[in-house]
Parts: structure tokens; C-alpha cells; sequence
């Protein structure tokens, strides 16, 4: 299968440029409770089929939120 990839790709709604091996914020879910994770970017490519813009990530890190303060 041959695919078109990218060195970097702009967000459709928010306007930001992801770059390969950037580190992105993604949402684990729908809920508020859902905690967000880091992930990096690994590539970006366009679907052959339909031409919508994809990107692999692998998972680096939960964000972890502190509740108390020192």
C-alpha cells in the first residue's frame, strides 16, 4: 500500500503544526474524569482511501495531577 506522509501537519480547527517526534496532549476519553495522556508523534500520513490526515503516536506518559501543594 503506498502512502503519502508528512514532516509536519497544521490542525483543522486549532491552527497548531505537529511535527514528527513532537510530544502531543491527547484525550484517553469523552469524560471529564478521563485523564489526558503525552504521547509522540511517530508519523503522519494521509489515508489512502479518503484522504483524511492520521498520525501514529506511542504513549509516553498519564498526566498526572498533583492535589496537594508543598
Amino acid at each position: 500500500m503506498f502512502r503519502i506522509c508528512y514532516q509536519a501537519m497544521k490542525h483543522s480547527r486549532e491552527g497548531d503544526i505537529v511535527h514528527l517526534r513532537d510530544c502531543i496532549v491527547l484525550a484517553s476519553g469523552n469524560r471529564k474524569k478521563d485523564l489526558p495522556f503525552i504521547a509522540k508523534v511517530t508519523a503522519l500520513w494521509e489515508n489512502p482511501s479518503d484522504g483524511e490526515k492520521l498520525c501514529t503516536a506511542q504513549s509516553c506518559h498519564y498526566w498526572v495531577v498533583c492535589t496537594s501543594s508543598i
